[in-house]
């Protein structure tokens, strides 16, 4: 029925912590976390993501240019299916990927 959701989808939704709703039930976006598409750089990189650095600060704190993760972030969208910082996020922390390096 058209605007109706039923109480098992009603289960499976939440908030993220930007406040919008979230589906909770599996999305084919995590296989590409989990089948090992990602390499350790991009792990890394998808957890730095959640915080609220900025590109600049992610690549002081992971050693490379700017302008080299800029690209890697790219490539990781492409790879995980999402196409923006906000969808990454939303991936990572589905996966318990949402951690910051020091």
């Amino acid at each position: 029925m058209d605007g109706v959701t039923d109480s098992t989808d009603s289960r499976d939704a939440g908030l993220c912590s930007c406040g919008l709703s979230v589906d909770l039930r599996d999305d084919p976006r995590d296989s590409a976390v989990d089948n090992g598409k990602l390499d350790e750089f991009e792990i890394r990189l998808i957890g730095m993501l959640c915080s609220d650095l900025s590109i600049r600060e992610i690549a002081r704190r992971v050693g490379y240019s700017q302008r080299h993760v800029e690209r890697r972030i790219k490539e990781l969208y492409s790879r995980i299916g999402v196409g923006s910082r906000h969808e990454a996020a939303y991936i990572a922390g589905r996966l318990g990927l949402a951690k910051v390096d020091a």
